[in-house]
């Protein structure tokens, strides 16, 4: 996402902007990249990504755009496992961490 709220199309593959949208509406359409900057950038988190592919496995961080509030970032740790599909890895006590009503999970 741009600052002015616009989107970036370059990291689209094949699709206009209006058909991603589209296709993101859908039911059982799964979250990307683009997605989780914009969770990312909504809730003020810091996610952490260890993607796995065979017995390659990297880490990559995704960080708002901008500093604000830095201290109160929340980091979220997802696992990525070979390009297809990601998964939480929280800590069984990950509840009482959360800063954000429960009506945000449900």
């Amino acid at each position: 996402m741009k600052k002015d709220g616009g989107h970036d199309s370059s990291f689209l593959s094949g699709e206009t902007w209006e058909e991603y949208l589209t296709r993101m509406e859908r039911s059982r359409e799964w979250g990307d990249h683009i997605v989780l900057q914009a969770i990312v950038d909504v809730y003020c988190l810091q996610v952490i990504v260890f993607n796995v592919f065979q017995e390659d496995i990297r880490r990559t961080e995704v960080v708002m755009e901008s500093d604000a509030n830095s201290e109160e970032r929340l980091t979220v740790f997802l696992g990525h496992l070979g390009e297809f599909h990601y998964l939480s890895l929280r800590p069984k006590n990950w509840l009482e961490q959360w800063p954000y009503s429960e009506s945000y999970l449900f």
